[in-house]
């Protein structure tokens, strides 16, 4: 046997066979023998060899599965990750900055890339001065969320493949705690369970997030998405109210909680900590679960998020922190108001807002007084606060009819991927919102309402008919 280590749950004997079959296949002439630039560090000018990401049935010969890389960056770089994750955080930056990894046997640079490291180390900032242009997007290269934690190696939920042949996914909006018309919602779409796990051998779900608070059967949506996501038969990103959870029982370093435990946030959680009263170690360790969740997914061909897609705060995210999940420092940074980190989370969570004119407020949903309302930040123009307001249509009619004076959209042009959001409770049928944007939180009021799925098979231009939803039953 030639290999013989575990890499992404697949075994030294998946990995050596697939091995076997390359080099037959090169031998052949069936396959290039591998060749420059290097996939990693894109050094033109290096020798390279194949590293495999991907050793399932049917085999793929293709990139990001199969990718062509320098010695250096291989062997002592992406393999030697687990051992010193912040000397690859720092190499990546150097890649970023337009760096191949034979600049580093000079001196000057070297020592530059050692001095980020000590910054990382430290939880400090340190700049790299560019050394050239950078031609791909930060945040979507075949490296940028690769398992960083050793027990990656044997897990099998680490194997990569995502259904390339699959292209369809089931886009799940806002639950919260309505697992009665998820089972519903589900059956309809064509899953069924297996082993305890509902699944569906030709789609799989992507959930935005939101499965807690409100409603009646919060541990029993738990139960439905937990094994799902952890299966491998599911995907999921972190909605607000996980957040909110999690800072709520997180203890302040400066004094109380992340989130205060005041009347208004105890109501918004009190069915979740109700469902979990009796057992505080299940209760502490689903709430790390949800901190493993991450902020957005950036698929191949779309995009999910629970409520708004923000390229620059995303960029701030992966820049600082790597990777689209709360770390400790994160979480804490994020829960202070004049920390950019709190905006970001403000904005990518929650969604842009502006503060209404004149003074002027509404009560939304749950009771609460607001001074500010969200918008579609998709939009490409500003236009009147009523019009731009994104909330139950009841509610419009009490928002001013004037013009938005400041900045409050993102933007987001039809030459983007399609990308999927839930957390805005919208009113009426379920209908995109552009050729390439779509809601799939379509609760319209407190009570009842839609439980709705967005079916999506590849195509870049969204259509109503790719909707499907059951009705809630509060």
């Amino acid at each position: 046997m030639v290999v013989d280590s575990w890499y992404n749950g697949y075994s030294p004997k998946e990995r050596d066979t697939k091995f076997k079959v390359l080099k037959k296949l090169i031998k052949k002439g069936e396959l290039e023998v591998a060749k420059g630039p290097c996939d990693l560090c894109n050094d033109p000018n290096v020798a390279v060899e194949y590293h495999d990401e991907d050793y399932g049935l049917p085999y793929l010969w293709t990139k990001p599965v199969l990718l062509c890389l320098c010695r250096s960056c291989h062997r002592y770089r992406l393999h030697k990750r687990f051992s010193n994750p912040n000397n690859w955080y720092a190499f990546i930056a150097h890649v970023r900055r337009g760096g191949y990894a034979s600049d580093l046997k000079d001196k000057h640079i070297k020592k530059e890339v050692d001095l980020f490291q000590e910054a990382v180390d430290e939880g400090s900032e340190f700049k790299l001065k560019n050394l050239r242009s950078y031609n791909h997007k930060i945040g979507s290269e075949w490296f940028a969320n690769i398992r960083m934690d050793i027990e990656s190696l044997k897990d099998s939920n680490a194997r990569p493949r995502k259904g390339e042949d699959l292209k369809a996914f089931d886009i799940i909006g806002d639950i919260h705690g309505q697992a009665e018309e998820l089972e519903s919602l589900l059956k309809k779409l064509g899953y069924h369970k297996l082993n305890g796990t509902y699944q569906n051998k030709d789609r799989k779900v992507i959930f935005l997030g939101d499965f807690i608070d409100r409603g009646n059967l919060q541990k029993e949506v738990i139960e439905i998405v937990r094994p799902m996501i952890d299966k491998n038969c599911a995907y999921a990103v972190m909605g607000n109210h996980e957040y909110n959870a999690i800072c709520y029982a997180t203890h302040d370093p400066d004094g109380g909680f992340l989130r205060k435990h005041s009347d208004k946030n105890f109501n918004q959680h009190k069915a979740f900590l109700k469902a979990y009263e009796s057992n505080l170690e299940e209760y502490q360790e689903l709430l790390e679960w949800f901190k493993k969740l991450p902020l957005w997914i950036d698929f191949d061909g779309f995009r999910v998020i629970h409520a708004c897609w923000d390229d620059v705060e995303i960029n701030r995210i992966l820049k600082k922190y790597k990777k689209p999940v709360l770390t400790d420092e994160f979480l804490y940074q994020s829960t202070k108001k004049n920390n950019w980190e709190y905006q970001a989370i403000e904005i990518l969570l929650k969604g842009k807002e502006v503060s209404l004119p004149n003074g002027e407020s509404f009560f939304d949903k749950d009771g609460n007084e607001r001074t500010e309302m969200r918008v579609s930040w998709w939009s490409q123009e500003v236009s009147t606060y009523r019009d731009m307001f994104l909330g139950p249509e009841d509610t419009r009619k009490l928002i001013s009819n004037q013009k938005i004076k400041e900045d409050c959209l993102v933007g987001y042009s039809e030459e983007e991927p399609p990308v999927f959001f839930g957390h805005y409770w919208m009113s009426g049928q379920p209908t995109v919102l552009g050729t390439n944007i779509a809601c799939v939180d379509w609760r319209e009021k407190k009570k009842n309402g839609k439980l709705v799925a967005y079916s999506w098979m590849g195509e870049k231009r969204l259509q109503d008919k790719n909707f499907s939803y059951v009705e809630r039953n509060d």
